[in-house]
């Protein structure tokens, strides 16, 4: 571990397999013990070397990208060409349909998704 580069430690502990080591190992590879834990002191300087142990939140999806990734889906382009095929040889109320059911599985899809 470099005291002067946290980054640097940072990244060489994340690429650790924790999970595989055993509890001393562990234990020696994080520098502490199991009786006593951290001081408080210890638990400060980590946590501005390392930052704290929490997971960042990433950014919900707009309603439009939700939107975008349901008609973007291969079988409801197959449905709008299908109603626009019935559209040009001008069966109205298949066309109707076969969009109102495009437009309801959207609707659940971003109901769903959010």
């Amino acid at each position: 571990m470099d005291p002067k580069n946290p980054l640097v430690n940072h990244i060489v502990m994340a690429d650790q397999v924790w999970h595989a080591r055993g509890v001393e190992d562990a234990l020696a590879g994080l520098e502490t013990n199991a009786e006593q834990g951290l001081t408080l002191a210890e638990v400060q300087e980590r946590q501005m070397r390392c930052g704290f142990n929490e997971l960042q939140e990433k950014a919900l999806p707009s309603f439009w990208e939700l939107l975008g990734r349901q008609l973007k889906d291969f079988i409801v382009i197959l449905l709008m060409v299908a109603a626009l095929v019935s559209a040009l040889l001008g069966d109205w109320i298949e066309a109707g349909i076969i969009l109102l059911i495009v437009v309801l599985n959207a609707i659940l899809g971003v109901v769903q998704e959010s």
